[in-house]
């Protein structure tokens, strides 16, 4: 309940970019207890309002961008914050290196050489749109 009252609360009027460091799973947040999803907890994202971001979204959880539209926090936010986010597809930790912290990702690739666990953009319209590139993006 704490994450979905501050995010109401939330002064959109100058935010240029929007960092979430959460818990995560496909379709799902976690943050100190609660759970946002879709469908099935005491937050749903339909309980988000929608915020303006100047710049871009960076969802630091795993599976952000995992799933399908209408089972994808990358593209929820994207609609919520009419901007584009930054999310990985699978698993996401973090180091301290020289005092700066970087995140690290689960990167696997299957037998069709396809890979499973990778950042993505993801931005809404009316179709959804996704790319993705292998590997931590530049920021």
């Amino acid at each position: 309940m704490i994450f979905l009252r501050e995010w109401n609360k939330l002064d959109d009027s100058d935010i240029t970019n929007l960092y979430l460091y959460l818990h995560g799973g496909e379709g799902n947040l976690f943050f100190l207890g609660s759970a946002i999803n879709f469908t099935d907890s005491n937050i749903t994202f339909s309980d988000l309002n929608n915020k303006n971001v100047k710049g871009r979204t960076y969802l630091f959880s795993c599976h952000g961008g995992q799933g399908e539209e209408g089972n994808n926090v990358a593209w929820e936010f994207a609609q919520k914050t009419s901007s584009k986010v930054l999310a990985n597809r699978g698993g996401v930790s973090y180091t301290k290196t020289s005092g700066k912290y970087y995140a690290r990702t689960d990167l696997k690739i299957n037998d069709r050489y396809n890979i499973t666990a990778v950042w993505g953009q993801y931005s809404y319209n009316k179709n959804g749109e996704e790319k993705y590139w292998p590997g931590n993006p530049l920021w």
